[in-house]
């Protein structure tokens, strides 16, 4: 549906539509965050870095709403590993996911003050962890949260991110590991193969294993 391609900063980009324009938005693809944010206009004086793709505005999209399930005001705040951050608002808006899906009332996170390192000039994050409001439980009435990707390990390849009936017929879907929350609270996997980073991190036990069979 949608192909990753990889990023400067060694992660992997892919392109979404938001809004009653559809405006392409390069997000960076990650299975580790259960947030879909992307800043948004008017930031605050330095709230905003500089990104490839135009910003997103709420006020040219007939479709933007606030949604009504968080109590006011609906804010958020996450948190990176690299110490990059992104703080702002819920929202509502229509998203499209490649040529043929469109998710009205789809809800997102407005970026107001996101920080200058960890995005590059991305427009974003993708995330596909689990929770009540992610992508992947907001579009299970059409993909019944299953999806796969597979990253092109150069510039010259592609890879792809399915969802569905897509995914269930491209990646091989009787060779699987089924993925266990980490806590029913938590919006993890038990284990995340984290596509946002480029560093694995491994319980010492795991890695000495790990090493063992390399080293074989």
């Amino acid at each position: 549906m949608t192909v990753p391609i990889p990023g400067k900063e060694g992660d992997f980009l892919v392109t979404v539509s938001l809004g009653l324009l559809s405006r392409s938005l390069t997000l960076i693809l990650d299975t580790g965050c259960d947030l879909y944010w992307t800043q948004d206009i008017p930031c605050p004086d330095d709230g905003c870095y500089k990104q490839d793709d135009p910003y997103y505005e709420p006020s040219r999209s007939s479709t933007y709403s606030d949604p009504q399930f968080y109590h006011s005001p609906s804010t958020y705040k996450i948190f990176y590993e690299d110490k990059s951050y992104s703080y702002g608002y819920y929202a509502k808006d229509t998203l499209t996911l490649g040529p043929n899906y469109k998710f009205p009332n789809f809800v997102f996170s407005c970026g107001q003050n996101n920080s200058s390192n960890g995005f590059g000039s991305t427009a974003g994050i993708l995330g596909l962890g689990k929770g009540t409001h992610t992508l992947v439980s907001q579009t299970a009435y059409k993909f019944n949260q299953i999806f796969c990707y597979c990253v092109p390990p150069t510039f010259s390849t592609n890879g792809y991110l399915l969802f569905g009936l897509e995914a269930r017929k491209y990646c091989h879907p009787e060779m699987f590991t089924p993925l266990v929350s980490a806590r029913p609270a938590r919006p993890h996997y038990k284990t995340i193969i984290d596509s946002g980073t480029t560093i694995t991190r491994l319980p010492q036990s795991v890695y000495a294993v790990l090493r063992s069979a390399f080293q074989d």
